[in-house]
């Protein structure tokens, strides 16, 4: 029978070489350096006095012992596992210290004893070979308790201290800052409060995201990110704003004044609804607009719409289908026998797969967009509906102006009372009625300074935000409408695609005829029934006429099908 080899433990000098592993759980014990001295201390004084060799100590401040991903603990037992081993001994001030999971901690004191590594505890005596493996697994079961009953314990407090509507310590995202809020106990709790600086990033990256720059349509989250970093705009950490940045901040919910908390366990996986709660935060941005913003994203997902046909440079590219299979239509170019260039859709399909899947359409570029642009705005960009939808706005504005001087008029109310206030308090120290000195005194004449420069200035930003009123002049109407067809039919591609977008969902290309599929709601009339359609008499035309005889205009475009002749 073969016998097995036990492990040489002791070196041939008889002294037994030791690595010294100390541990502490949190920063705050990291930064009292007398823990860990204190630890060192006491480990190098039992050594000397075994009369063992100290050949390196291995510090991991402020990490967690419930698992080996540790930097320091790790670097040493890939040491330990090298043949033949560069010491004999990892020596702990408890097994706490090198391990919280007893699974853990039976399988790397097995495999290192194989390798003739010993794990030495110095204050807990484990070290006997009959009873000290039964100890020590009895040690690592009460370890893990400690740390399985701690957890719970946190989880607990962290709860409550979120439903009160306190922070954490994570992180806190970008357009909010962290400040003192209550004393419970013993300790500050902080809420979240809205960094001016940042909000105001955030609110434009919504801004562009709905509406654009004013030179272009609604911007995909790279056009952002180039944006704001030529504005100079930084992240909190000076860097630039990446894709994935704007995406992250585009998509948070607690902008909107929600936040869900304790969605994903330590693991990463997803926690029942009852154990995620809803937090009230400081909004930023309004529900409504963030609601859109997630629609304008998911209606760009690759999986919905190919980024190369939604992003390219054809006009129609994500919209124009084929009548025959149905697929998508995708713009190409040619050469013509004089070496004239020219442009067309064709279908998808029948390039990639051949006749066998679809005989194909295919038309001319310019003629589909010219077809197709002119019939959708001679219905859509008209007078009527121009006025319609100004007219709407100025009635919205004019509730938000009311609203708004009513809350001007409390602030300059407020401002006016505590400077009355104030100036009763002087009259009294004037007269000597009451002393300057009092100090009730000194506390309520602050509190009345910090009243009245709060409404002046909150009165003065509600003045400078105030809108003005608008103005539905028929003349600058007409003006307004015709720029607005010009853009529409020579102006940039990305901001035409995009307003082409909200009112198509679909351009179907037969052999005779164009399909234009859109939501009925886009193309009815911008008026009411049961209103007046009359629009207000033009100005800017002399002996205007409501009859066709003596103001003819063009047929109202009643179908959605345009002949290809």
């Amino acid at each position: 029978m073969r016998r097995r080899r036990e492990a040489t433990l002791l070196p041939v000098t008889g002294r037994l070489r030791v690595v010294l592993y100390i541990r502490v759980s949190t920063d705050k014990q990291a930064e009292n350096l007398l823990s860990l001295e204190e630890q060192q201390l006491q480990m190098r004084a039992w050594a000397a006095r075994e009369n063992w060799i100290v050949i390196d100590v291995v510090i991991d401040d402020g990490n967690s012992a419930s698992n080996l991903n540790r930097r320091g603990f790790r670097s040493l037992l890939d040491r330990a596992r090298t043949s033949p081993p560069p010491f004999d001994a990892i020596l702990v001030h408890s097994l706490s210290r090198g391990f919280r999971s007893v699974g853990d901690q039976e399988t790397s004191v097995a495999e290192l004893e194989r390798n003739g590594v010993r794990v030495i505890s110095q204050t807990e005596n484990i070290h006997d070979e009959t009873s000290g493996p039964l100890l020590r697994k009895m040690l690592g079961v009460v370890n893990e308790m400690k740390v399985h009953d701690a957890r719970i314990g946190t989880m607990r407090g962290m709860t409550a201290t979120a439903k009160l509507g306190f922070s954490n310590g994570a992180t806190t995202p970008y357009g909010w800052r962290s400040v003192d809020a209550d004393k419970i106990g013993g300790k500050i709790k902080r809420k979240w409060e809205i960094d001016p600086v940042e909000a105001a990033n955030v609110r434009l990256m919504f801004k562009l995201a709905l509406r654009g720059n004013g030179a272009s349509g609604p911007m995909g989250v790279k056009a952002i990110a180039e944006h704001v970093n030529g504005l100079g705009i930084r992240s909190r950490g000076g860097g630039l704003f990446g894709t994935g940045t704007v995406h992250e901040i585009l998509t948070r919910e607690a902008y909107a004044g929600n936040r869900r908390w304790n969605v994903v366990d330590k693991y990463g996986r997803e926690n029942p609804k009852n154990k995620v709660f809803t937090i009230s935060v400081p909004q930023i941005i309004a529900q409504a607009d963030y609601d859109r913003v997630q629609e304008l994203l998911q209606s760009r997902h690759p999986a919905i719409r190919a980024p190369r046909l939604s992003g390219g440079p054809s006009l129609f590219g994500g919209l124009i289908q084929c009548s025959q299979c149905g697929g998508a239509m995708t713009a190409g170019t040619g050469t013509s026998r004089t070496g004239t260039q020219y442009t067309y859709y064709e279908c998808q399909n029948k390039r990639k797969k051949g006749v066998l899947a679809c005989a194909g359409m295919r038309i001319s570029r310019p003629v589909a967009e010219e077809k197709v642009m002119t019939a959708i705005i001679g219905e859509l960009v008209t007078f009527d509906r121009v006025y319609a939808m100004l007219s709407a706005l100025r009635e919205r504005r004019l509730k938000a102006q009311t609203s708004e001087h009513t809350r001007i008029a409390a602030l300059q109310r407020e401002a006016m009372e505590a400077q009355t206030a104030l100036d009763q308090l002087y009259r009294l120290v004037e007269k000597q009625i009451v002393s300057p000195d009092e100090p009730s005194l000194k506390d309520r004449m602050a509190k009345l300074v910090e009243r009245r420069d709060l409404a002046v200035l909150s009165r003065d930003r509600a003045l400078a935000a105030s809108s003005a009123p608008l103005d539905v002049d028929p003349a600058a109407i007409e003006t307004m409408t015709q720029d607005l067809r010009e853009k529409l039919c020579t102006g940039d591609v990305s901001a035409r695609k995009a307003w082409l977008t909200a009112v198509v969902d679909r351009i179907i290309v037969s052999e005779a005829k164009i399909h234009v599929v859109g939501r009925k709601s886009n193309f009815q009339p911008p008026i009411k029934p049961g209103r007046s359609n009359t629009p207000p008499v033009r100005i800017s035309v002399q002996e205007w006429c409501r009859m066709r005889g003596s103001n003819p205009r063009p047929l109202v475009y009643k179908t959605t099908a345009l002949p290809l002749c």
